[in-house]
Formats: structure tokens, sequence, C-alpha cells
């Protein structure tokens, strides 16, 4: 059998499945309300980005130094401001796209942390996008921006800039491709993300490999990776791995938001995770099992190897890796916040985990660790 990835004959295989199976799920108001909510932030997400990755090429070259440790210290143009004023006017506010919907309707009852909350009306759900995009892309861009000794010399500042260039470019595509496919298939009788989360991605994946192949041309000359005070500077391959994780996890997690699907954290969701930054060579897979813990198997296994498993390492009362219901019980949670007893904190030689994603892994514990 040939298989196609997404970008080509498998999606529309999918959407034209769904479009002959149902109607669609979603009124034309709320199908409207839906890709609305996902344009407008897609563009305050790019906006972000390249006020941050501006602010960070002006700080990597020139004195006196530039502030870049928060969005609106880079938003020196009010670029940033004025995508958000467009968020609100569209999602709530005078060109409401969302007229007569309630939030509950289409997913989005409750914001997810970190920016918790209720969302009462269409204001408040403006509100909530504004807050994760803002939050989960600085945090990404931060993560494999750093902040290095400047001025940096021209080498070190082309693979920098290189870094932040080819991030953005990856979390860009992973939202625009998974929201042309999740469009469809909200026309096509979708009800969920299931039909494009997941999908294979022949558009991501080149996106992807384009990314670690620049920055291992741009970075290679460098010296001292640790100069440019990355995600890993460990190797150029450590390098470029880093980056296009920290793109794609954030993509994804933008994505998700966007079409209310965040406040249920699933297992499928919160397994890729783990696959992506847990289970590597030498850690925890088949191959090596690091404590005892393997995260290369099936989803069911992996999830087996977690909830209610014993676990030696622990203190009395964190002495089970996810306790149901109870991530402050969870050995996991105290691995992964850095604020365990025992043993080296998680991942090991890598970046600990963004704050939104271990929320989400709480949230999925607190939520009962279900196998969904």
């Amino acid at each position: 059998m040939k298989v196609f990835t997404m970008g080509a004959a498998l999606a529309a295989s999918i959407i034209l499945a769904q479009a002959t199976a149902a109607e669609a799920a979603f009124s034309a108001e709320e199908l409207k309300c839906r890709a609305t909510i996902a344009k407008v932030s897609t563009k305050l997400e790019s906006t972000i980005d390249k006020a941050l990755l501006s602010c960070h090429k002006t700080r990597d070259t020139k004195v006196p130094l530039t502030d870049c440790s928060s969005i609106d210290n880079a938003d020196v143009k009010d670029l940033v401001d004025k995508a958000e004023a467009g968020l609100r006017a569209v999602v709530g506010g005078s060109k409401d796209a969302c007229t007569g919907i309630a939030p509950a309707d289409l997913g989005f009852a409750d914001c997810p942390a970190p920016c918790a909350g209720t969302n009462a009306d269409f204001g408040d759900v403006a509100d909530c996008m504004i807050c994760l995009i803002r939050a989960e892309t600085f945090e990404s861009v931060d993560s494999v921006m750093g902040t290095p000794t400047v001025p940096l010399g021209g080498i070190e500042a082309k693979c920098h800039a290189t870094i932040g260039k080819t991030h953005g470019k990856l979390m860009s595509t992973v939202i625009k491709t998974r929201s042309k496919c999740q469009g469809l298939s909200d026309k096509g009788g979708g009800e969920d993300t299931s039909a494009c989360a997941d999908l294979a991605s022949d558009t991501i994946d080149v996106t992807r490999q384009k990314g670690e192949e620049a920055i291992t041309v741009a970075c290679q000359p460098v010296d001292d990776l640790s100069d440019v005070d990355s995600c890993n500077t460990s190797s150029l391959s450590g390098l470029a791995d880093c980056v296009m994780d920290a793109a794609e996890d954030s993509g994804q997690l933008m994505y998700l938001y966007m079409y209310g699907e965040d406040g249920v954290v699933t297992w499928s969701e919160i397994n890729g995770l783990f696959t992506t930054s847990c289970a590597q060579p030498s850690c925890h897979n088949s191959a090596s099992s690091q404590g005892g813990l393997n995260l290369g198997g099936t989803p069911t296994q992996n999830h087996a190897e977690l909830v209610n498993a014993a676990e030696e390492c622990g203190s009395v009362a964190t002495n089970f890796r996810v306790v149901p219901g109870n991530p402050g019980a969870s050995f996991l949670m105290h691995k992964l916040d850095h604020t365990d007893d025992c043993g080296d904190p998680m991942p090991l030689l890598a970046p600990q985990l963004s704050q939104a994603q271990r929320d989400r892994i709480r949230q999925w514990i607190t939520d009962g660790a279900l196998n969904n």
C-alpha cells in the first residue's frame, strides 16, 4: 500500500471520507468563529515571534544593549499590541465573528493553565488566547535564543539568527499546516482535532529537516556553541534537535489552543511529548530503560510504565511515578519540575520542559491520568 502524508492525498482522502459520511458537526456560524480564532491567533503568534527575533538581532550586534526579556520590551513598534487589538475586535469585540455562540459550544468553556479561568463570553476567549499565545511563544523563543553575552562576533551572530529563524519557521508551519487540515476536517464533519493533530505531515517534516540543515551549516564554524546560549550547546546535532523540538512542540500546543482542545488533556498528547523528550538514546527506551523506566513501547505499554507504577527512588510521599488525580504525590512531576529528592532532574542534559508542557502533564494527572 502506498502511504501519503498530510499536505497530499491522505489528508484529502480523510476529509473526503468525512464529508461523505456526515454533515458538518458545526453550524456555518460556528465554523466561521473557529476559523477566525485560528486565523487571528496565528497572526498574533507570528507577530510576537518576529518582534522577539528582531529584538535579539539588535541585541546581538549593537550597543547599548536591547532588553529582550519580555514581549513588551521587544515590541518597540507596537505591532503586537495592534495584533492583539485586532484579535479582540473579531473575537468578542466590535467585529465579533462569534455572535450568538457560547464558548462552551466550541470547547472554550475554560482557559487552561498558565492562563486559567472561566470563559463566560468570547471577550474572555480573546483574553485567554492572547495570554496563551503570548506565554507559549515567548517561552519557546526564549528557550532557544537564551541571553548570550553580547555583542556577538559575526559567526556567532549568524548562528544565533539562524536558530531563531528556523525555530520560527517550523513553529509557524506546524500551526498553519494543522490549522489548514483542521478547517477542512471541520467542514467535512469532524468534531475535534483527532483527524489532524497526529496526522503525519510531509510539510512539517521537510521544514524541520531544512531547519536542522540550516543550523548545522550556520553554526558549524562556531568554536564554542555555549556562546550562543541556546537550548543545547553540547553538539551541533543536539542543538538542531533541541531547537526543532521546541518549535514543533510549541506549534502543536498552540494549534490545540486555537481549536479549544486544550481543556481535556489526552494520553495520546502526553505520550507524544514523552516519546519526543524522554525515549531518547541512552535514556528511557527499550535499549537502556534508565531508572527502570521504558517509554519506548506502545502507548498502552508506556501508560502502564507510569501510572500506579512503584518508584523506589522517590520519597515515601512520592513512591509512585504517577498517582491518578494527585500530581503532588507523583514522582514524575517532581522530576520534571526539578523538585525531586532523588537522582537527576529530567530531561537529563537537556532543557527543562516548558511550563506550559509541564502544566499539560500536571492537568493530565489531575484529570485521572487516563489512557485516552
